[in-house]
């Protein structure tokens, strides 16, 4: 007797509530025989069961039979056996044959991001920690789940952080979760979720296909200026005006739109340049001649429905011709009186030289008739006239050569002779400056303490700050940073600028060198040397804090930032005084922003969540720093809201 080639006692492993046919097979009997079939020790008929007999052959010249049963059913038991009996007509010579099974159940996958499920494609923000969830629902046994990026095992990658849950629940079936962290980087990839089956040793696989997408930063340039979001532009009735709507950073190439006062507008060919991190940036232009207060609205298409815009509204004024007349008048003032500075001395110089003439001409004929004698022949002795004295401004003539020169020999008309009255800051030269010491090199800025010469022989100690090879690179506008720190007046609360120095190739900065230390030192020691209980007086933080508000309010003022902001960025003088330093231009935010991200793994107690998120930057994220740091004032550095936690991941 056999069933299926199984021999007897070995386990066969079936799906459950799955049709299954077995065939029991009773070879070489004389008489023929009967089978039939019990399913877990009770005679059970279900399915189908079909019973044929036919000749086997021949054993002692006599016939011999063979007997075939097959049995259609579904095992839904976690496990049992399963018999079939052959049974003769005498009743001698009975046997049996029992198979046991176990039964196992597929689970049902599905993925699933921030609790919505997923077929097949999913759109999700480029370079953020996006979290996929992988359910196996109702198996038998117990699931364990794998995870793949691109058919690469996710352990392999860095960053991911991958947990696992199990839950039971009746006729041995088993839930299974499993949450992961991972940051997708590039355009597009696929995700799979691997649920492993122990008993028949597969695998059930379900996958996601994902795309990314950058949301740009957009701006307004009109008329060549920079303008931000929802903000006013006022312009004279009857004057054109250019405006470019730009969209940096996009991903995928996105399409902008333009409707002015709700209309949809056509304009030129829009220019896209793609960018080495697979970005692109994008702008196109309208021009404009308004003549009534209009709104700009510039919007972006293609974005997978994550579409963005900006907006701007043109103010239009009336042309003031009283005023252009006035200014005309004016205008002619000025030429009438500059033309009589020039003429009315050069009146007076050609009268002048009139009357001489005729004088001198009357002078000499009375000299000739009075020497003239008798016979009309000339005496020897002429008269000569008597000298005139120089009086007021008559000057003697400059002869045409001269001992000496008008200027000094030294003199030279040459670029490179500056002068420090050129500029409003302190312009010392090269030959000035010694440097001694490099206070640090980092990747934006380099800087040094030296010494300066003062033109009164006296040496000062200085700061230099400059870069060498970032500004080839183009990571930072370092000339225009110089150009405008040098428009900031002196400040209390901002390191002096004592003037600026050109070397070679490279631009100094000179600041001034302090006898202080940092904020942030000023706490560590205090934590150190203080017992639990004591702290800073109300007074010196309120003092501290005036001292940064103030001087952030100046480089606000003046258009500047200073991502990094924090205790470590702050000079405390002697005096008690804090000082600020190390800004910039806020085109080099997002830089200096990328940068102390590529340094070490930052929270929102180093860069407020725009920055850490989008790499973006504004006024409103030095407000976060200054936030940050009164709270380390307050708990004197002590980091006592360090078990709070907070979640990066939400969407501002």
């Amino acid at each position: 007797m056999e069933t299926n080639a199984v021999d007897n006692l070995t386990a066969v492993t079936v799906e459950a509530d799955t049709t299954v046919i077995f065939v029991c097979h009773a070879a070489g009997a004389r008489p023929p025989v009967g089978l039939s079939w019990m399913v877990d020790g009770e005679n059970r008929h279900l399915g189908v069961i079909n019973f044929t007999v036919t000749e086997g052959g021949e054993f002692g010249g006599k016939q011999l039979y063979d007997s075939i049963s097959t049995i259609t059913i579904k095992l839904r038991r976690i496990h049992g056996i399963l018999t079939c009996r052959s049974r003769s007509k005498s009743g001698r010579g009975d046997r049996e044959i029992e198979l046991p099974y176990k039964t196992f159940v597929l689970p049902d996958l599905h993925i699933s991001i921030n609790g919505v499920r997923i077929a097949n494609n999913i759109t999700v923000l480029a370079e953020q920690l996006v979290r996929f969830v992988c359910n196996a629902s109702a198996s038998r046994p117990k699931s364990h789940i794998l995870w793949y990026v691109n058919d690469i095992p996710m352990e392999k990658f860095e960053g991911t952080n991958k947990s696992d849950w199990y839950f039971e629940r009746g006729e041995a079936l088993h839930d299974t979760v499993s949450a992961v962290w991972y940051q997708p980087k590039e355009y597009t990839g696929s995700i799979t979720c691997a649920s492993h089956v122990e008993l028949i040793g597969g695998i059930v696989e379900v996958h996601a296909r994902y795309l990314t997408y950058a949301v740009p930063e957009m701006y307004f340039t009109i008329n060549g200026y920079k303008w931000r979001n929802m903000s006013a532009f006022n312009v004279t009735s009857g004057t054109f005006i250019t405006v470019r709507c730009h969209a940096d950073g996009a991903r995928p190439l996105v399409k902008l739109i333009w409707e002015l006062d709700r209309k949809s507008v056509n304009t030129s060919s829009i220019t896209a340049r793609n960018e080495d991190n697979g970005t692109f940036n994008i702008s196109t232009v309208l021009k404009l001649h308004p003549s009534k207060q209009e709104s700009i609205v510039c919007l972006t298409s293609g974005l997978f429905g994550h579409e963005i815009h900006i907006i701007a509204f043109i103010s239009v004024t009336a042309k003031d011709i009283s005023a252009e007349h006035q200014y005309d008048i004016w205008k002619i003032v000025c030429v009438m009186f500059v033309l009589s500075l020039i003429v009315a001395p050069l009146s007076l110089f050609i009268a002048k030289k009139l009357c001489e003439r005729r004088a001198s001409k009357s002078l000499h004929q009375i000299k000739t008739k009075r020497n003239i004698n008798t016979d009309g022949s000339t005496g020897l002795y002429e008269r000569k006239l008597p000298k005139r004295s120089l009086k007021g401004s008559e000057l003697p003539e400059i002869p045409e050569s001269s001992d000496y020169c008008p200027f000094p020999e030294d003199e030279h008309d040459s670029y490179f002779e500056l002068k420090n009255e050129l500029s409003k800051c302190r312009l010392f030269k090269a030959k000035d400056m010694c440097l001694i010491h490099s206070m640090n090199s980092g990747n934006l800025v380099s800087r040094w303490v030296g010494t300066i010469s003062l033109p009164n022989h006296h040496k000062k100690c200085a700061v230099f700050s400059t870069v060498v090879d970032i500004v080839n690179r183009g990571e930072i506008h370092w000339d225009n940073f110089v150009k405008r720190v040098q428009d900031i007046p002196k400040h209390n609360n901002l390191v002096k600028l004592e003037g600026i120095c050109i070397n070679q190739a490279n631009l100094y900065m000179v600041h001034e060198h302090l006898t202080c230390s940092s904020l942030e030192c000023l706490l560590t020691s205090n934590q150190s040397t203080q017992s639990e209980n004591e702290t800073l007086w109300n007074a010196e933080i309120a003092s501290y804090l005036i001292d940064i508000l103030e001087g952030l309010r100046i480089l606000h003022s003046f258009g500047f930032l200073h991502p990094g902001l924090s205790t470590k960025k702050v000079l405390v003088t002697d005096a008690g005084n804090c000082k600020l330093y190390d800004f910039l231009l806020p085109e080099d935010a997002q830089s200096k922003v990328k940068l102390i991200k590529s340094k070490k793994i930052c929270s929102i107690n180093e860069l407020p969540p725009e920055a850490l998120q989008r790499n973006e930057y504004t006024q409103a994220s030095d407000v976060w720093c200054v936030a940050v740091m009164l709270w380390n004032l307050i708990s004197q550095g002590r980091q006592r809201h360090a078990h709070l936690s907070c979640n990066l991941n939400i969407e501002y």
